[in-house]
């Protein structure tokens, strides 16, 4: 977990001081504290969501991938309790009301937030105080730091929004049914939220050094899955050669080719992107 308290003495202390140079730093270190929320709840639902799954780097359109994909709940506030009651064989809660009659101890507290108005922020840091001016004529003068009130009011805000996370004390990879299978190359086990899956959807092996992906089917309430793969017959025994399709959708035309060798024959095969004129 993050220690927020510590994130808003840092700003906090920067603030204070009121120099340019000051809120300069206090505004780097609001947007870097963004980061840090986002990309920790993104690290978290790497159980349910690949780094190559992801389509872009930003704070929140990162947030907004693994609530669509991965963690509905990435962004949400709730506690977690358990019960003081154990639970005693033959005699187990059945029934809604039958749980909420129990007792419950909290055992930690997820902050939420507003992903918009994060990304916004982070925006909004950038363009008061972290970027040089750029002069639009030649009398113009350059100043590397942005303006003070400008800066100073976009830092308060901010750190508004970080207070709300000073009681939260835990983050979770979500809830729900889970959809699950191993990799037909590495054996990682992939999961992924069953409500969130979508029929069509393409999604990654979890292992940074895999290259594997997988096609997903939906139907009514199931989920099924295909392997990704390129094939080719081999140019000695004829048999096909199946290549994974992030390896072939990787490759760039001047580049060194894809080097691997027949599985039935060991036969070397060099696959690369050349350009070819197609006849209508």
């Amino acid at each position: 977990m993050i220690d927020i308290k510590s994130r808003l003495d840092t700003i906090n202390s920067l603030l204070s001081e009121g120099t340019k140079k000051s809120l300069t730093y206090a505004a780097l270190e609001c947007r870097l504290t963004i980061e840090l929320i986002c990309y920790e709840r993104l690290k978290i639902s790497y159980d349910y969501i690949s780094h190559a799954d992801l389509k872009k780097w930003q704070p929140r359109n990162v947030i907004e991938q693994v609530a669509e994909e991965a963690n509905e709940d990435v962004a949400s506030t709730f506690t977690i309790s358990i019960s003081t009651t154990p639970a005693t064989e033959g005699s187990e809660p059945k029934t809604q009301e039958d749980y909420e009659a129990l007792s419950y101890v909290p055992i930690g507290t997820q902050a939420g937030f507003n992903i918009r108005k994060l990304g916004k922020l982070w925006n909004a840091l950038s363009n008061v105080a972290l970027h040089v001016s750029l002069p639009e004529q030649k009398n113009d003068q350059i100043s590397i730091y942005g303006d003070i009130d400008s800066t100073k009011s976009k830092v308060i805000e901010v750190i508004e929004e970080l207070k709300k996370f000073k009681d939260g004390n835990l983050i979770t990879s979500g809830f729900g049914k889970e959809y699950s299978f191993e990799c037909n190359t590495c054996g990682t086990t992939l999961k992924r939220k069953l409500n969130l899956l979508k029929n069509g959807q393409v999604i990654n092996c979890i292992s940074p050094s895999c290259q594997e992906s997988y096609n997903i089917y939906i139907q009514g309430d199931q989920a099924f899955h295909s392997r990704r793969v390129f094939e080719t017959p081999c140019n000695e025994c004829n048999s096909n050669v199946q290549i994974p399709q992030r390896q072939v959708e990787k490759l760039r035309f001047g580049q060194s080719p894809l080097l691997l060798d027949c599985e039935s024959c060991k036969t070397p095969l060099h696959i690369e992107l050349v350009p070819c004129k197609k006849n209508t």
